[in-house]
């Protein structure tokens, strides 16, 4: 049984991005908060487990079926997106927040880079300077001397691979599975993956704690719905260009909550990293014409 894909509408793609990104940055500012208050495997818990809960009621609610058709692209989703949190959610614990959220969003390059490879959307020359920008924007903040090199900065620049993986899967999936299946699978094989490591901790969380794996549970929520519509509604490389505003959100948390002050390095490579997704985006192919035939976008897919 297949699903019909939802119909192409950028605007509203382009929106659900916005959304998904400004929850993501709030989720990013809670989870900084944790650093030396609870561990990585408990965050990544309470977060799989509440977005699993409120998935699980919206869907019986609406009754929409839990069935999965398309088993090998929503395991590498799945997959893919755990190894992926477990490396972010590290490095917005151990670098600052704009950093760590500037280097795991140039996960769109990589988006645009491989989409042409597994979801043969037509990707153009466009790309190849616009990666290049970024590679020099990643090493400002990984390796801003040339002579030392930040492990923890290098894992969250890791996590933006994956996540590019996980991202592209939830884009091949938009006419097998629904965005609320997509999910809620996630959600569950992300809570069994961090039981292990985060159930042993959980009653010895204090009520402040707990509120804040709720927080931290409900924004995550918000922003991975507000993700998977977005990919369902236009192609991979053009909706993930615009998840940069991201970026300005974890400039603004860092700055208010925890004083963060950008280096001139690490402003440098925000500007070539975010520059480059804006780089790219320009050179997208125009909206209507991509929209015009929802049946043809495989084989027309967005010019980068």
């Amino acid at each position: 049984m297949s699903r019909t894909p939802l119909a192409h509408a950028p605007r509203i793609a382009i929106v659900w991005m916005i959304v998904a990104s400004v929850t993501f940055g709030a989720m990013g500012a809670i989870i900084k908060w944790t650093a030396g208050e609870m561990d990585i495997w408990v965050v990544m818990l309470g977060r799989s487990a509440v977005t699993a809960v409120l998935a699980f009621t919206w869907m019986r609610a609406r009754g929409h079926a839990f069935a999965i058709h398309a088993p090998h692209w929503m395991l590498l989703r799945c997959a893919a997106g755990f190894t992926a949190m477990a490396a972010y959610f590290h490095a917005i614990q151990t670098i600052p927040l704009a950093s760590a959220i500037t280097l795991q969003y140039t996960s769109p390059l990589f988006i645009a880079l491989l989409s042409g490879i597994l979801l043969k959307e037509k990707v153009g020359s466009r790309i190849v300077p616009a990666m290049i920008a970024a590679f020099i924007g990643a090493t400002c903040i990984v390796s801003p001397t040339l002579d030392t090199l930040n492990i923890n900065a290098l894992i969250a620049l890791g996590s933006a691979v994956l996540t590019a993986f996980a991202y592209l899967a939830v884009r091949a999936l938009r006419g097998s599975d629904s965005p609320e299946s997509i999910v809620f699978w996630f959600a569950v094989f992300a809570s069994l993956g961090a039981i292990p490591g985060g159930a042993p901790d959980l009653m010895t969380l204090s009520s402040t704690h707990w509120l804040a794996l709720g927080a931290i549970g409900l924004t995550g929520t918000l922003g991975q719905v507000g993700l998977t519509r977005a990919y369902h509604h236009a192609p991979a490389a053009f909706v993930g260009a615009f998840s940069y505003t991201t970026v300005i959100a974890g400039l603004l948390f860092g700055w208010f909550l925890y004083a963060e002050l950008p280096t001139l390095t690490d402003w440098i490579g925000v500007g070539l990293i975010v520059g480059s997704g804006v780089y790219l985006a320009r050179g997208k192919a125009t909206p209507q014409a991509t929209a015009a035939s929802p049946n043809t976008e495989n084989s027309r897919g967005v010019e980068v």
